[in-house]
């Protein structure tokens, strides 16, 4: 369960709060560069990497043995996560034969694309899919004020996109209610779209990431089996992000994509700054400086 907007008011801010049973998660910066070896011809074409490196900001959730992506965000200020996505109704998806798996789409996001724009032409065509149980969509949002969420239907693909300078995603899928009052939404986590929406929308002046987290704390999952573990607001114009963990939101985080680094920012009695990279840091490594 997860609960994640992105807000075009004064600045583009992206938030998300990440609830999960498992509290561990990994933070870490990755740098990728053009390796000539590549086998898309099309892709290769528009490559952002030809010209420049792309530099990924990445939380991942432990699974197992392993960590998974969650959310991510380039130096080119895109955003890209995943969140468990809960049918209202059963319905049956199978793989089409013109598909792309929601892993890809979510990869080449951060690797291939500097806007929203790149991600649409990587869908193209092609009707998503995914072999998670509980089934999963995507929010991708952009510095440029250009955000959609990625669902499928029995229909196909469902790209809905922001309306009144921002988006917001839950649990149930979105477009169900195109065109509705949010008051009307019913499905897994319609308590916490509500209450982030109506308090997004009464607070369209100076709307900054201060802001975002007290949006965050109101709608954070208070549930023992899935509790808010992870809360962080992306900064697409400085290329910042500020974490809080375990729901403690006087303690913040703070990660520079550019400098490849985590401080101590807000709430701490002491001042800590250490290096990130590809190994990262673990969310329990920083839980010792919060105590």
């Amino acid at each position: 369960m997860c609960t994640s907007f992105a807000v075009y008011y004064d600045r583009p801010i992206y938030g998300m709060n990440m609830d999960d049973p498992e509290r561990e998660r990994k933070f870490k910066i990755t740098t990728l560069k053009c390796n000539k070896k590549c086998n898309d011809k099309r892709l290769c074409e528009k490559c952002i990497l030809k010209n420049s490196n792309v530099i990924r900001f990445h939380c991942q959730i432990k699974n197992g043995n392993s960590f998974l992506e969650n959310a991510c965000m380039n130096n080119f200020g895109v955003f890209s996560n995943y969140q468990i996505l809960v049918p209202n109704n059963e319905i049956k998806l199978d793989k089409p034969k013109l598909s792309i798996p929601i892993g890809k789409i979510f990869y080449q996001s951060q690797v291939y694309s500097k806007d929203i724009n790149d991600i649409i032409d990587i869908i193209g065509n092609k009707t998503i899919y995914s072999n998670f149980k509980s089934g999963l969509h995507n929010m991708f949002a952009d510095k440029n004020g250009n955000a959609f969420i990625l669902e499928r239907s029995e229909k196909g693909n469902e790209l809905n996109f922001l309306k009144d300078n921002f988006i917001l995603m839950t649990n149930f899928p979105i477009y169900e209610f195109v065109g509705k009052p949010y008051l009307k939404v019913i499905g897994v986590g319609e308590d916490r779209y509500k209450i982030a929406y109506k308090e997004i929308k009464n607070h369209k002046k100076n709307f900054d990431f201060i802001q975002g987290f007290k949006i965050l704390e109101k709608a954070k999952n208070t549930s023992k089996k899935c509790p808010t573990v992870c809360s962080m607001i992306f900064d697409p114009i400085e290329l910042n992000v500020y974490i809080a963990l375990f729901g403690v939101f006087d303690k913040i985080w703070k990660i520079s994509i550019l400098n490849n680094t985590i401080e101590t920012y807000k709430g701490f009695n002491k001042q800590c700054n250490f290096k990130l990279g590809p190994k990262g840091i673990l969310s329990s490594q920083l839980e010792k400086y919060m105590n």
